[in-house]
């Protein structure tokens, strides 16, 4: 921890500069993760449920659709009607650029196993293209059919339908807990510090974080499907660690300063203690959650969190200290006055009691 505080008093500026271009550069990529995480993990790869879809699959060639769509017509699929409608949606599924093929109740020999009780809706099975990208395929093809098509009222199912819906409700449940959390947190943390610039500090840790998370989910679905709930854990992860790990660094430094050390000093001091607490401290968390993957359901949210504990932690140890002079000096020259005024009233005290002790202490004969 020598070697980094001594980069970090000598070079604050360019260390600051740095650590905000890896962010920076994170948060670019970080944010393409989100249309490329996958909903699994339902599903325990040892059951026999699992074990018997694998053999069809691999052994029987049984593909498994990529979107399962209801069509519900107004009359029952035996009607002339609804024949003339059920096949013009399945060219219009056709037409649809990705879509590489169309089963449905009609094209599979009218199974009574495919239709409803009242014979009103049918199953339709879609497979997109090899190359095709199934999340944004699957944006396209709900875009493109709409709620209804000729009459008929068009359910969507299946992984990839209930994958897009997962994801565009933790987006933006997501986005409603930070509005919550953070003005929330920066509401106790005034009162915490008493100052808007150590209060901010915290946050501005928590958010890098989480961009440093997100920036390793993305490297992750690049090589592996990556559980969409990785977002939720990386997103508590990121901001609570960072705001916990960042309270005991400022705490520490405003409590060096108040010492009387200078500014360099009391960094200094700062990321010895403080900074090497944080870095074992992140990497126990990181160690602990990593266990959790041992299990093969979710395994990779459980990684990707604790991935995420490391950047929180070498941020906080590193780039905070290395924020300039003026914005890391939360504690002014006051505060440094008004220790050094409490520690001599303290040292006054206890002469002063000291003294009142001899004084009242009776006189013992002599003999």
């Amino acid at each position: 921890m020598k070697f980094i505080a001594r980069i970090v008093v000598g070079r604050p500026l360019v260390s600051l500069l740095v650590f905000l271009g890896l962010v920076g550069i994170s948060a670019v990529w970080g944010v393409q993760a989100f249309g490329s995480l996958q909903a699994g993990g339902y599903n325990d790869p040892n059951s026999t449920s699992s074990q018997v879809a694998k053999e069809l699959q691999t052994d029987f060639g049984v593909d498994y659709p990529e979107m399962v769509i209801i069509a519900d017509f107004p009359e029952t699929v035996d009607s002339e009607k609804t024949k003339i409608e059920g096949a013009a949606l399945t060219r219009s599924i056709t037409d649809i650029p990705g879509v590489e093929s169309v089963n449905s109740y009609f094209s599979l020999g009218e199974p009574a196993s495919l239709k409803s009780i009242d014979s009103k809706a049918v199953y339709y099975f879609v497979n997109y293209s090899p190359d095709a990208d199934i999340s944004d395929e699957t944006a396209v093809l709900e875009k493109a059919l709409g709620a209804e098509h000729d009459g008929a009222k068009i359910y969507y199912t299946g992984l990839s339908a209930m994958a897009n819906a997962l994801n565009g409700t933790i987006t933006e449940d997501i986005g409603i807990a930070e509005s919550i959390a953070i003005p929330l947190s920066l509401i106790l943390l005034l009162f915490v510090f008493g100052s808007l610039v150590a209060a901010g500090l915290p946050l501005l840790v928590g958010g890098m974080g989480m961009l440093g998370g997100f920036f390793f989910i993305w490297v992750a679905t690049q090589f592996t499907d990556v559980s969409i709930f990785a977002l939720n854990l990386v997103t508590a992860m990121g901001l609570g660690l960072g705001i916990d790990y960042a309270l005991l660094m400022v705490n520490r430094f405003r409590e060096e300063r108040s010492r009387g050390l200078e500014v360099k000093a009391a960094v200094t001091r700062t990321v010895e203690t403080a900074g090497r607490t944080v870095l074992f401290s992140g990497l126990t968390v990181a160690v602990v959650i990593a266990s959790m993957a041992s299990r093969e359901r979710s395994s990779s949210s459980f990684i990707e969190s604790s991935v995420t504990v490391l950047p929180t932690s070498l941020i906080v140890a590193s780039m905070l200290p290395a924020m300039p002079s003026a914005l890391l000096d939360t504690s002014s020259p006051r505060l440094v006055m008004a220790y050094q005024a409490n520690q001599a009233r303290r040292t006054s005290g206890i002469t002063l009691i000291r003294t009142k002790s001899a004084i009242s202490l009776p006189r013992m004969p002599v003999k």
